[in-house]
């Protein structure tokens, strides 16, 4: 139901607006009414009404000067106005305002029906607009209310695959390439029943904007992900500088880069991964999507691990409205974990980490760390222990075992290869220790999981 409010000094006049049809049958209920339009503004202000009804000529003020008080703090809210005078410079000063109507007294029902049905085709295409922007702005949105913001190219679109388009920049269409969705003076969002990569690269070039596109849908499938992907495809040159077209689409190494997060066990691990982070984004051409999607599982597993950031990493937004390009972003992240990792004793820690996960297949023992940073052992090897809560030797099994089982199912190399890769010289020795804490053997691993 929509909300209709009433404002004329002629109390009959208000009564008889109230009977004159059925509000409700036409979509309608009567949220509040005023004969002092003085009153009224402040009712007007709190009720938000979608529609108000209001007589242009009144003792105090008229409902032109009404009207323009409440745009001043309130745009979303219709005027239609009444007159006993058809005067002609009433009516354009009302619809230079913006009125949706301007009708003359006695009112008829016919006309006042129009208005109903004009606002509320109105109000039905700011609401469907408004699905699609509060989705890009990752507010909480059913996918059902995305599905009927659609129904209206259903003709268009029914039972094919299609893309989200997004334009980084309200820009003018003069082709029949994107079916237009809505738009503002920041972006376009449309459908691209067939993506002609060369004709929106010409776009892209001659309007000097990004364009990205999701990943294919259709009516029945995830439309949000698609429009979202769609979105921060846009917004490539957070990474780069580069104009162009940018194709969402599902990498696995991307996959893979989130699984090896997920794998990180400290801060340390944590730390030795940012180092490697911005070289793999640039390498492997991450879309911003992704990106967007390992900070936040990056440092939300770091914050659980003790690092603490500052309030431009953890606010509630997405990372391009967060940085101001992805060069920020990393010295954000890595400033945040020297700071955690580089404390006094943490440091030497740090430093042994990096070291054991660049030198896992030599020879590894906690005396010639304690000799290379001038430690007792006996308390490095405590230190080590509060800080990562397991033994060294705990830790470089674990490490050792991790890269045996990427080569068992990344690679053809045998048991006996893989064993000597991760620092094992005896494979008896390997397979016993795999067993131990893998549950199963090397080769029963590779079996079971190796065509996953």
């Amino acid at each position: 139901m929509y909300k209709v409010y009433f404002v004329d000094d002629e109390e009959w006049l208000i009564n008889e607006l109230k009977t004159i049809i059925d509000w409700q049958e036409n979509g309608f209920t009567i949220c509040g009414y005023n004969s002092d339009p003085f009153d009224a503004l402040e009712e007007i202000l709190k009720l938000k009404p979608t529609l108000v009804i209001s007589d242009i000529y009144m003792d105090g003020i008229n409902g032109l000067e009404l009207a323009q008080q409440v745009y001043e703090k309130e745009r979303n809210i219709n005027f239609c106005f009444l007159s006993a005078y058809d005067k002609f410079e009433y009516a354009v000063k009302a619809l230079k305002l913006g009125a949706v109507d301007y009708l003359t007294k006695p009112l008829k029902t016919h006309e006042l029906l129009s208005v109903l049905n004009k606002v509320k085709n109105m109000q039905n295409k700011a609401d469907n607009g408004d699905v699609f922007n509060k989705i890009i702005l990752g507010e909480e949105i059913a996918e059902e209310k995305l599905r009927f913001a659609l129904q209206k190219y259903q003709g268009e679109i029914k039972d094919k695959p299609f893309h989200f388009v997004v334009f980084d920049g309200n820009v003018p269409l003069d082709n029949d390439e994107v079916i237009i969705l809505y738009k503002n003076d920041k972006y376009l969002v449309g459908i691209c029943l067939e993506l002609n990569l060369n004709k929106l690269n010409d776009i892209s070039q001659r309007e000097n904007c990004n364009i990205g596109c999701g990943i294919e849908t259709n009516v029945d499938g995830d439309l949000k992900e698609s429009l979202i992907t769609a979105y921060y495809a846009s917004k490539q040159s957070f990474i780069n500088d580069d104009i162009g077209v940018v194709v969402c689409d599902n990498d696995k190494k991307r996959s893979e880069f989130k699984l090896r997060i997920n794998k990180c066990e400290n801060k340390y691990e944590l730390n030795s991964f940012v180092d490697t982070f911005e070289d793999f984004v640039k390498v492997f051409k991450v879309n911003v999507y992704d990106l967007n999607i390992m900070f936040n599982l990056l440092t939300s597993k770091a914050i659980k691990q003790g690092v603490e950031f500052s309030e431009k990493i953890t606010a509630k937004k997405s990372i391009v409205d967060k940085f101001s390009n992805f060069n920020e972003l990393i010295i954000e992240l890595k400033s945040a974990f020297d700071l955690a990792c580089n404390k006094s004793d943490n440091s030497i820690i740090n430093s042994m980490v990096k070291d054991m996960q660049l030198n896992f297949s030599k020879e590894q023992s906690l005396d010639s760390y304690a000799k290379k940073y001038g430690y007792n052992a006996s308390y490095l090897s405590m230190l080590f222990k509060k800080e990562m809560e397991q033994s060294f030797t705990e830790y470089l099994i674990a490490l050792r075992l991790s890269k045996a089982k990427e080569l068992m199912l990344g690679t053809r190399l045998s048991v006996g290869e893989i064993a000597f890769l991760v620092g094992y010289n005896d494979y008896f020795h390997f397979t016993k220790s795999f067993k131990a804490n893998v549950g199963c053997s090397p080769s029963e691993y590779r079996k079971k999981y190796g065509k996953n």
